[in-house]
């Protein structure tokens, strides 16, 4: 979802009948009510190679187009799309192959950037199973629809012991700042070795400023870390198995200052109810408050 202060653009897959699946949007002041998707989702992003669900596109206004980005047979692509959901240019692709996944985006309204950076995971190497963070900044011609990436795509912190997967990103006006799921070991398991982490990113050439840090570390796991900004500080939530035998999947969150300082160490818990399970949370700041939704599941894990 992407909104140009009046309205939303919202991205989304589907799958037909036949099998073959296409990404597709809206734009609308209120995209969710007296609408039916597909039906009524008529900008025709691109036609998918993957099931619908592979696709993950993320989106952003860029102060004249939105531009969207997804993944389709391993690659990462990006895509223009004016106001009146017409496509501007042709999708152009940030990274080939067949091993890129999760791109989120945020952007860099400075006069002077007015670029984007692209984050997404790649899978490294089956023989020791890691995922590293990848990423591109890119800019935009606003007139022809082009595309340009700025910093080529390359390993955003470096190839590094341990996955890292799962990443958001928001822009404070000066920096990004990119969190994201950090597996401890090569176990996989998320109650016992995945926390989350997060690290400050130049805007200007897209490399990452001081040292990586830890968001959470709390015992049991973190995962699915979500962010925004409200002109002071980020908040971070994330879905948290520290009470993984009463409660299960919790919500909880941290503020995190433009320093990169985590200003709640053990977090705040959000959403601590029993039943039924919240994950897959999701922030935004609305100017006065931030709103945090979640998804609920009326089970508990076992």
């Amino acid at each position: 979802v992407a909104t140009d202060g009046t309205d939303f653009l919202v991205v989304s897959a589907t799958t037909a009948a036949d099998g073959t699946s296409k990404l597709v949007g809206i734009i609308d002041s209120d995209p969710f009510t007296g609408t039916t998707f597909p039906d009524d989702w008529t900008i025709a992003i691109a036609d998918l190679q993957d099931n619908a669900t592979s696709s993950r596109p993320a989106a952003i206004f860029n102060g004249t187009h939105y531009c969207v980005v997804f993944q389709d047979g391993g690659s990462i692509y990006a895509q223009l799309i004016e106001t009146d959901g017409n496509l501007l240019g042709t999708k152009q692709t940030l990274s080939s192959g067949d091993g890129n996944y999760l791109p989120v985006m945020a952007y860099d309204d400075d006069d002077l950037n007015q670029q984007a950076l692209v984050v997404w995971v790649k899978y490294m190497d089956e023989s020791v199973n890691y995922y590293d963070l990848y990423s591109a900044l890119i800019s935009f011609d606003n007139l022809s629809g082009n595309i340009a990436k700025e910093r080529l795509e390359e390993s955003l912190l470096g190839l590094q012991a341990g996955d890292q997967n799962e990443p958001a990103v928001a822009f404070d006006g000066t920096n990004y700042l990119v969190l994201w799921r950090q597996w401890t070991d090569t176990s996989q398991n998320i109650t016992l070795a995945s926390d989350i982490y997060g690290a400050r990113v130049e805007a200007t050439n897209g490399t990452v400023v001081g040292d990586q840090f830890v968001v959470s570390a709390a015992p049991g796991g973190q995962a699915e870390p979500q962010l925004a900004f409200d002109g002071t500080n980020y908040l971070a939530v994330w879905s948290d198995l520290r009470n993984a035998t009463t409660t299960g999947y919790d919500i909880y969150g941290s503020r995190i200052s433009m320093g990169g300082d985590v200003l709640e160490a053990d977090g705040i818990a959000i959403n601590t109810a029993s039943a039924p399970i919240q994950n897959f949370p999701t922030v935004t700041w609305n100017g006065i408050n931030f709103v945090v939704a979640a998804r609920l599941l009326n089970v508990h894990p076992r």
